[in-house]
């Protein structure tokens, strides 16, 4: 767009009735964006010319009018804005935006945008109101930087659409030194913070000097006295710092463990990493490179010991990946390929099945299968007593046992003293010989079962040792299944 288009532009759209203050606005440092503000003028064209383009313009409107050309206090930090449309629009920052935009290396269709400003411009806009006495309010700060960013960043992300809610989000703060002060000059503000010393408080939270500020216009015709106004010319302006990332993907599957003394997250005792790997790593650092993410978490629908296997059909779990760069995958074949190589690169340790990605949705399924879901174990048991025919139809007997159980000792450090109450719906022995036995459970989920078997000190009540009247220890463990 010429200059001579742009003067034009300026000149139909600022009414010669609004000279004056406008000018006057000029004169105490605001920067032109600023005045376009104040001027209502929605032309999102105009705030994203170039810095100098606007002067000249601004220059060639005044003149029109027979101003001065050069209004005092103009050359410095805008008294409004602290210069966030400088930093934010200027060339130098606009470059900036794009070029970090355009590296930031993710895949994505639409983004959202985040804006967050020193609340002094907050102040500033009301202090320049009331000199100059301008009733109309500006068009919002951020709602301009929008208008302007927008296209700009839809284009450095390859022609992505800006929308409200995205998974892609970038977050521009802008931050000045002199804001916090500022905002203490606001009697409620300065209160609160003084009323509560031993809290740290936002004092530059844009929501609470909004409050404040229509609190004290409430209550009085004109600006509080502790308020500086005119505002000063800032000796800096405010400084931007930018973040791009992505929301957490999610990616779902079921886990069988083959391996006993695998544990099912990173083992760390007191410090010291114990084991070399875990379910978590085997599955997790083979996924993650896929979707370039930075680090990911491990969700299970309970857990096993590490000397546990789990079979069957496996454990569910959900991989959160964090930030990742690309969030979802081209088709269900590269999901099958990312479930082949973690299987190959595991073999006789973890297997993993039904692949997917899903949403923050599977949560809910995942902790129902933590909490209501029945599940079948097979253990190896030793008893001290020779096995008898009585002894297996007691067990196969048991039909919705409930069981009493405390806390068990070995997790006493970790989880709180309570009493549970669980259910072995259902028991099947098969003898090995005189002393020892498979034996299959179906209980209630939670049940700890190696306590079932020796009673804890008699922590669990009753238990095998009890129901065969002499002692009774567990040798082995396999999960075999999750029952729906």
């Amino acid at each position: 767009m010429a200059d001579v288009t742009v003067n034009a532009t300026l000149l139909g759209l600022l009414p010669a009735a609004s000279f004056e203050k406008l000018h006057a606005l000029k004169g105490l440092g605001v920067c032109i964006r600023c005045i376009l503000r104040y001027a209502a003028i929605s032309d999102h064209e105009l705030y994203s010319l170039d810095t100098a383009v606007l002067n000249r313009t601004w220059d060639a409107f005044v003149a029109a009018h027979g101003g001065s050309a050069v209004p005092t206090g103009s050359a410095g930090v805008c008294t409004c804005c602290l210069d966030v449309f400088e930093g934010a629009l200027g060339a130098a920052g606009r470059a900036d935006l794009i070029a970090k935009s355009k590296d930031s290396g993710y895949a994505t269709s639409t983004f959202m945008i985040a804006i967050q400003i020193p609340s002094a411009t907050l102040i500033r806009q009301h202090a320049l109101n009331h000199v100059v006495q301008i009733t109309t309010v500006p068009i919002d700060l951020k709602e301009v930087l929008k208008w302007c960013l927008t296209p700009l960043l839809a284009a450095a992300l390859n022609h992505a659409a800006y929308v409200a809610t995205s998974d892609i989000s970038i977050h521009l703060h802008f931050h000045h030194e002199l804001s916090e002060q500022e905002a203490m000059q606001l009697p409620t503000i300065r209160d609160t913070i003084v009323q509560n010393k031993k809290r740290k408080l936002d004092i530059d939270a844009f929501g609470a000097v909004t409050r404040a500020l229509q609190t004290a216009l409430l209550h009085a015709s004109n600006l509080p006295s502790t308020l500086t106004s005119p505002p000063t010319v800032a000796a800096s302006p405010c400084t931007l710092t930018y973040t791009i990332e992505r929301a957490p993907t999610y990616l779902a599957g079921r886990y069988l463990k083959f391996q006993r003394g695998l544990s099912q997250t990173p083992w760390v005792l007191e410090g010291e990493r114990l084991g070399e790997s875990s379910v978590e790593e085997a599955i997790g650092d083979i996924v993650l490179p896929h979707f370039q993410a930075k680090s990911y978490k491990f969700h299970t629908a309970g857990r096993e010991d590490v000397d546990v296997r789990m079979l069957g059909n496996g454990r569910p779990f959900i991989l959160e990946l964090i930030d990742s760069k690309v969030a979802s995958l081209a088709s269900a074949a590269h999901y099958e390929r990312i479930q082949a190589e973690v299987n190959l690169k595991n073999v006789d340790r973890v297997e993993i099945r039904q692949f997917q990605l899903t949403d923050k949705k599977g949560f809910t399924v995942l902790q129902a299968g933590a909490d209501s879901k029945r599940k079948t174990y097979c253990c190896v048991v030793w008893v001290a007593d020779k096995l008898t025919r009585e002894h297996v139809a007691r067990l196969n007997g048991i039909s919705d046992l409930a069981v009493a159980q405390k806390t068990p000792v070995r997790v006493l450090h970790r989880r709180t003293l309570l009493t549970r109450s669980k259910v072995i719906h259902s028991a099947h022995v098969t003898v090995l010989n005189d002393h020892y036995m498979l034996l299959r459970l179906t209980t209630s989920a939670g049940t700890y079962v190696k306590e079932f078997i020796h009673g804890d000190l008699g922590r669990t009540l009753p238990n095998v040792s009890t129901l065969l009247g002499c002692d009774a220890d567990i040798l082995q463990l396999d999960v075999e299944d999750l029952l729906e």
